[in-house]
Order: C-alpha cells, then sequence, then structure tokens
C-alpha cells in the first residue's frame, strides 16, 4: 500500500484486503503477524495490510478505479465547460442591445437554484447529495460496474460503505459539484469580461407593462453586495438618467461582473474550501468497521497468535502473593499462554515479570510460528507454561512440551487461578502419566521465578 494514500484509501484497502481473503483468497500472514510495531489494534490492522497488500491485485485496481473516476469527472466537468459557454451566448444575446435582469437570470438563475438545493439537503443532514453534478461520476461508476473485474467491484462497495459510514458523501458530491460550478462561473466571468472590453454592447432594460423605475429599484438591491468589493452601484435615479448613455453602459456591465463574482463564483469557492475543509476532517475520524466478520475474525488472531513481545522488568514489579520467607528469583524466563481465554488478562505478576510473553491456541497450524519465536528468545531460557487450572492435561500437551524440552527450554506448568485442589491433584497425577518431571505451581510460586521452580527439568 502506497504509504502517501490518504487515510480514505488505505482503510478502502485494508476493508477490501479483508473482504477478499474472507472470500477465499487468504494470505500467509504469519511473516507480517510476527513483525508488527503497532500496539493499538486498527493500526495492527492498517500495518497488516500495508505488509500483505503488495501481494495482492487490490492495489494496481484501486489505482485504476481512481484514473477511472478522475476521467469520468473530468468529462463531465468538460461537458459543464461546453454548457458555460451556452450560458455566455444566452446572457450577451444574438445582438449587442442586452437587457441586465434578464442576462443576470441567464447567467446567475440556474447555478443559485442549484446552490439552494444543495444548502437546503445540506441542512437536512445530507440526503439525496448524490445527485446532481455531484453524482456524475459514481452514476457513471455503477453504469460501468457490471464490466468491472470482481476485485474492482469490491473495492467499490467497500468504498461507498466506508464513505457512507463516515458520512463523506455529502462533502464529496459537494466538492466536486461546486468545483465545477465554480470553473462554469469563472468561464462566464472571463467571456463577459472579454466581450465587454472589446465589442460595444448597449445594457438597459426594456419592459412593455413594468416602469422603468421598478427596474432601477431591482438593479440597485442587487448591487449592494458587489458594491461591497468595489464594484459601481448608483442610485436609482442616477441610473434613470444614465440609462442609454455610454457612462450607463459601463456602469450596467461592470455592475453585471460584478454580480456574476459575488452570487456566482464567491459562494462556490466558499463551499468549495468548507466540503474540502470537512472532508480532510471526517476522513481524520475514519475508522475500519470494527462489526465487520473479517475484522473479528483477525482480532481473535492476534489475540491468540500475537508474536512475542518485550517487557520491561521494573525493580517494584512483585508478585500478588508470595508465600511467607520465599526469595524470589525474577529470571530471566519466558511466559507461555496455552489454550488460555484471549479475553482473561494474564496475571500481571506473571506478565510484568517475564522476558517475553508468548500465546498458543494449541492448534496445530500455529506451531510454526511459535517455534520461529521460540528461536528468537536467548537460548535455554526457562519457559512457563500459563494453563487453565480447571483444564485437563492431554497429549496434544505434552507432545507440546516435548517440542519446547527439545528446544533447550526447561518448562514449568502455572495454573491460572482459581485452582482448587482436585486441580493440583488432577494436573500433577497427569503429568506424572507422562513419564515427566514437571513442576506444577501456582500463580504466587511461578512469579518467584526459575530459582523457585524446584523440580525443573532443563535440557
Amino acid at each position: 500500500m502506497d504509504r502517501t494514500s490518504s487515510r480514505f484509501g488505505r482503510l478502502v484497502l485494508t476493508q477490501a484486503l479483508g473482504r477478499w481473503e474472507e472470500e477465499g483468497q487468504p494470505l500467509d500472514d504469519g511473516p507480517a503477524l510476527r513483525a508488527l510495531a503497532a500496539t493499538e489494534r486498527q493500526a495492527q490492522m492498517l500495518e497488516r495490510a500495508e505488509r500483505l497488500l503488495p501481494l495482492t491485485p487490490l492495489p494496481s485496481h484501486w489505482r485504476e478505479l481512481r484514473r477511472l473516476a478522475l476521467g469520468l469527472g473530468l468529462a463531465a466537468a468538460l461537458l459543464l465547460w461546453l454548457a458555460g459557454g451556452g450560458i455566455l451566448g444566452r446572457a450577451l444575446g444574438g445582438g449587442h442591445s442586452i437587457n441586465v435582469l434578464l442576462a443576470w437570470w441567464a447567467v446567475l438563475g440556474v447555478n443559485l437554484l442549484a446552490l439552494l438545493a444543495w444548502t437546503v439537503l445540506a441542512l437536512l443532514g445530507g440526503v439525496g447529495l448524490g445527485g446532481g453534478l455531484g453524482g456524475l461520476s459514481g452514476w457513471a461508476l455503477a453504469l460501468l460496474r457490471p464490466w468491472l473485474a470482481r476485485e474492482k467491484r469490491l473495492l467499490l462497495a467497500e468504498a461507498g460503505a466506508l464513505a457512507r459510514r463516515g458520512r463523506l458523501l455529502p462533502w464529496l458530491t459537494g466538492l466536486f459539484s461546486h468545483a465545477v460550478w465554480a470553473l462554469v462561473m469563472g468561464l462566464v466571468l472571463a467571456g463577459l469580461w472579454w466581450a465587454f472590453a472589446f465589442s460595444a454592447y448597449r445594457l438597459g432594460w426594456e419592459s412593455t407593462i413594468l416602469a422603468g423605475a421598478d427596474f432601477a429599484q431591482w438593479v440597485h438591491g442587487l448591487g449592494r453586495l458587489p458594491a461591497l468589493l468595489g464594484f459601481p452601484n448608483p442610485a436609482p435615479d442616477s441610473l434613470n438618467r444614465w440609462v442609454g448613455s455610454p457612462e450607463g453602459h459601463r456602469l450596467l456591465a461592470l455592475w453585471l461582473l460584478g454580480c456574476t463574482v459575488v452570487y456566482g463564483l464567491l459562494p462556490r469557492l466558499l463551499l468549495l474550501g468548507l466540503c474540502a475543509l470537512m472532508l480532510a476532517w471526517r476522513q481524520r475520524r475514519l475508522t475500519l468497521d470494527a462489526a465487520a466478520p473479517w475484522y473479528q475474525s483477525l482480532a481473535r488472531r492476534l489475540d491468540r497468535l500475537s508474536p512475542a513481545r518485550v517487557l520491561d522488568a521494573g525493580p517494584d514489579d512483585a508478585p500478588a502473593v508470595a508465600p511467607r520467607g520465599a526469595v524470589a528469583d525474577r529470571g530471566p524466563w519466558a511466559l507461555l499462554a496455552y489454550e488460555t481465554d484471549p479475553r482473561q488478562p494474564l496475571p500481571q505478576a506473571l506478565a510484568g515479570a517475564a522476558l517475553a510473553v508468548l500465546s498458543s491456541d494449541g492448534g496445530a497450524a500455529q506451531q510454526g510460528e511459535l517455534m520461529q519465536a521460540l528461536r528468537q528468545l536467548p537460548a535455554g531460557l526457562p519457559l512457563l507454561v500459563a494453563v487453565r487450572a480447571t483444564a485437563t492435561p492431554d497429549r496434544a500437551l505434552q507432545r507440546w512440551l516435548q517440542r519446547l524440552r527439545e528446544q533447550g527450554h526447561g518448562c514449568a506448568l502455572c495454573l491460572l487461578a482459581p485452582a482448587s485442589d482436585a486441580d493440583r491433584r488432577r494436573w500433577r497425577d497427569g503429568v506424572a502419566a507422562w513419564g515427566q518431571v514437571l513442576p506444577v505451581l501456582d500463580e504466587a510460586q511461578a512469579a518467584l521465578g526459575p530459582g523457585a521452580w524446584t523440580g525443573a527439568v532443563h535440557g
């Protein structure tokens, strides 16, 4: 996975990888799990995906999808850019005589209606914001979906689910819509300026039933905001005197340019910036879907198959309960949790004092990984095997212990509390039936270290 990818892209690829494996493409992630540096669960998922994705075709398909979406977006922008030329043509009319209020509506009417619709939908929570200009690329991708490869369909599904869960769609479609409309308004503004700068136009208003004073009031009212940016906005009585004169044509041309800037271009640029900021903010809040089946399955594997980790053993790490008069010998030694409940944390008196902590679910599939982790430990390091006191010693555990001894590790068994007298007798009898001399300890005895594990077998 490309480290420069956006957080959205990294999450989409991670979720798609989980689904890809879940649907029958499992990867050998043993080396990746052993190399994990992150400790937080979501960070572990992202780091694992980063190591495994180069082994899959998903990144290349994601890049192709991004290029396709960009191409569709540019095609939609080109169509609307051509539409901008049509807007300019309607505003200027067929000749050199322009009714400024009709030109105002031709330039800004559709844009303002679209802007009003987007604002209302945004205030209602973004329902329906996938339509209009913002939905053109998404609609085209949905239309192409049946012809896309399986990996692309998977990536599209995960991208859509993540965008909906993170409430990105209103701001993503808004970003596209405002960018295109800003382009259109920029084109219209440049076209108007060019036409007024190098051609002579007669600007005014004409009406059969409305008085000229009413038009002057409307022009003056609409010019209040552009006047804040320095565009001329003469009083209605002045306009009535100047209409038809060269000065009147110049003032109305500047008025129309100012209205295009204030009512057309600036709102789109401001909303474009708002959508970009909201997208960046919401992307930082995005997380993987922890309720997804692949996530839950991988989380359980990470609990069971976590690689060896080194813990700092401080001088204050004393056992919770120690036999009176006993002398502690803290190590070095390692702790192996064998078929323990992953939801139940190991006693701090044991985990905090051990040089390394490993875990095993007892399955044969994990033996290779566990043995590889053991090879990274110092040769001959004593090993405390923690088991549930209520469990029963069986041949699978006996074979594990035999392999550990063949690796040169002296072993002792620790019964995790609560352990009854019956539990201790059952375990001691079971170990004796194996023909082995192996200490069976309580938590307090085990926490004292190898020096207190009397009867430990070495080598």
